[in-house]
């Protein structure tokens, strides 16, 4: 068996510690995302993941297969908020992008194009995405 790679500083240590208390230590089982509490969320959050993804590209040379590994167990749960940060640096991100794609195709229901307009991800435009879709007959 492969060894996972190990999370480096707190605050990824934190959003791999969300994942796995989800998925019961399971690397690739699926989430719901609306079983995730607002603490979850905050740990979740566009900002945490941003900062996290960042400085892995901040790096003289990333670690792709670090890079991987997050967006794949990021793909578990859905969470949107990385979903900014991926297609902005969608070009430095390259060599991972099989598993961002992945990604962005957990997270394409919990986020909302309202999101682009004025940057939120959070449970406002989660929610708002959720009541549109109820109304529209789409959930």
């Amino acid at each position: 068996m492969i060894e996972a790679p190990q999370p480096v500083g707190d605050l990824e240590k934190g959003i791999i510690a969300v994942i796995d208390r989800h998925s019961n230590g399971d690397r690739y089982r699926s989430i719901d995302y609306s079983h995730l509490t607002k603490e979850d969320l905050a740990v979740l959050s566009q900002p945490n993941l941003e900062a996290v993804l960042r400085s892995h590209l901040t790096q003289n040379e990333p670690d792709f297969i670090r890079i991987r590994w997050l967006f794949r167990r990021l793909a578990q749960v859905g969470v949107p908020g990385a979903v900014p940060i991926a297609i902005e640096k969608l070009e430095q991100f390259s060599p991972a992008v099989d598993a961002l794609a992945s990604y962005l195709l957990s997270a394409r229901n919990n986020y909302s194009p309202d999101g682009w307009k004025h940057g939120c991800h959070n449970e406002c435009c989660v929610t708002a995405k959720s009541r549109k879709a109820r109304k529209l007959g789409l959930d």
